[in-house]
């Protein structure tokens, strides 16, 4: 009988570097990118994790090629690189979207008579006046 992981083929994808994935920057076992049908994570083999981490600047264009193989367990498919060829920076790349901050302000009874309803209010208006 065979191993736990059938190889299928050998994939070639192009898309949209995200960033890395792992426990330090001397760790990066995973490329994360994103393509047409959604984001893929990408196992790195040792030889190219340290070049990769120095080199790569998230939204640049990547080409990376290796194999897929299928854990028969499992149904997953698990994509091992083998090469990446970067292609440069995505013409319509836009700043990274930035995340709406939050502001909580107690609204218990305690907090509003100490004042807590009138911060609210001028938190609001400066905010709305600094757009």
């Amino acid at each position: 009988m065979g191993g736990k992981y059938l190889t299928i083929s050998e994939f070639h994808l192009e898309g949209q570097f995200l960033g890395f994935l792992g426990d330090s920057s001397r760790e990066y076992k995973y490329l994360r990118l994103a393509i047409a049908s959604g984001e893929v994570q990408l196992k790195l083999p040792k030889q190219l994790r340290a070049y990769l981490g120095a080199n790569l600047q998230p939204g640049e264009l990547l080409q990376v090629f290796g194999l897929s193989k299928l854990n028969t367990h499992t149904g997953k498919i698990k994509f091992k690189v083998y090469g990446v060829k970067p292609l440069g920076v995505c013409p319509n790349q836009k700043n990274p979207q930035k995340t709406k901050a939050k502001i909580l302000v107690c609204q218990k009874s305690g907090c509003r008579k100490r004042g807590g309803k009138g911060l609210l209010s001028k938190l609001e208006k400066i905010l709305c006046e600094r757009g």
